[in-house]
């Protein structure tokens, strides 16, 4: 069972593949989707029901985030500093999922390492112990995770977040 906070998140597909997932994921979030269709122009209504907090981290998010997209620098130094540990996740033996030329300032995928004993949750736990968080990410068929960089993200934490990844390898150990 999913203990976490709550969240939310936007996903944009076809109502008939959203429909035909229905029922196949074991997390509740997968129920949780609400479809918002565009009909004529016009968003559909639908009443969301998350919990305030969330929509005030998600509020406080964006307002961050203009400020921080207001400038051409800032965005570039998000590209740059997602660049920089990139490569370095890559030395620790992590393959990202998608091709450099597609790949997001925001937060990247990796493929989750191919050891037997390897457990995307085990993983999650000793990062999360080390104050990190990272995402679980199956996407195109592919076992992966995610980590995300959006906000104020420092060199010093990125350097914080390698040797996390690195103390949390149990399965090199």
């Amino acid at each position: 069972m999913h203990s976490g906070r709550a969240g939310l998140c936007f996903v944009i597909a076809r109502e008939a593949e959203l429909a035909a997932c229905k029922g196949r994921s074991r997390l509740a979030v997968a129920g949780s989707v609400r479809p918002v269709a565009l009909h004529g122009g016009q968003p559909r209504q639908v009443a969301l029901h998350l919990a305030d907090h969330t929509v005030l981290a998600f509020a406080q998010a964006l307002k961050s985030w203009r400020r921080r997209a207001a400038s051409a620098l800032a965005i570039s130094a998000t590209a740059t500093i997602s660049a920089g540990w990139s490569p370095e996740c890559a030395a620790l033996g992590f393959r990202p999922l998608l091709d450099d030329s597609l790949h997001s300032p925001i937060i990247t995928a990796f493929y989750s390492p191919d050891a037997p004993q390897y457990r995307f949750h085990t993983f999650y736990q000793k990062l999360k112990d080390q104050g990190f968080v990272i995402y679980p990410g199956k996407v195109s068929q592919s076992d992966c995770f995610r980590i995300g960089n959006i906000g104020e993200v420092y060199d010093a934490d990125i350097t914080a977040l390698l040797a996390a990844i690195d103390n949390a390898m149990y399965w090199k150990q």
